[in-house]
């Protein structure tokens, strides 16, 4: 019987992965919340707007170089598409106008983990990412800060803490 099981689950991920792989989307998008019937997308400004996309440890550190130099905190988040606790990030947390705002003053960052890679692996290690959605700070002198607040969930309370500790 678990061998069966197992067969199920390998079958489920493939269809997943081909899926995704031909352009179809997301099998798993039902997992987006919905209203009305539609899937809710973007409030105002949609989240993903906000931020510079990066994939490669290069590509992050010029972007914090050009951070520190223009005296501005950093805000990364480690993230993948396929996480339902991503979106609910999105939609409940960086939708809200008040965040935006304070956002504006960051250089914003995203690293999507969605397809691992050796290079996505290290980022991972060397940030101590063990799980998504996850938020890496810096201050404006380029420093590593310590978002405690952020330690039990990412609420729009306590990530306005954060960004005004370090505005």
């Amino acid at each position: 019987m678990n061998v069966k099981l197992l067969i199920g689950c390998i079958a489920v991920f493939s269809t997943v992965t081909a899926y995704a792989e031909v352009g179809q989307g997301h099998l798993l998008s039902f997992l987006q919340s919905t209203s009305a019937g539609k899937v809710v997308v973007d409030s105002e400004r949609s989240p993903s707007s906000l931020f510079t996309y990066v994939t490669t440890q290069a590509a992050l550190d010029e972007k914090l170089a050009e951070a520190k130099r223009q005296k501005k905190p950093v805000m990364i988040e480690f993230f993948a598409t396929w996480c339902p606790y991503c979106k609910k990030v999105d939609q409940n947390v960086l939708s809200d106008a008040a965040i935006q705002a304070s956002m504006k003053d960051f250089t914003t960052i995203r690293v999507d983990i969605s397809e691992q890679s050796f290079e996505l692996a290290q980022m991972m290690e060397t940030y101590r990412v063990y799980g998504v959605p996850m938020l890496v700070f810096f201050d404006k002198e380029g420093r590593p800060f310590n978002a405690s607040d952020l330690n039990e969930g990412i609420t729009k309370r306590r990530l306005q803490s954060t960004l005004d500790k370090l505005a």
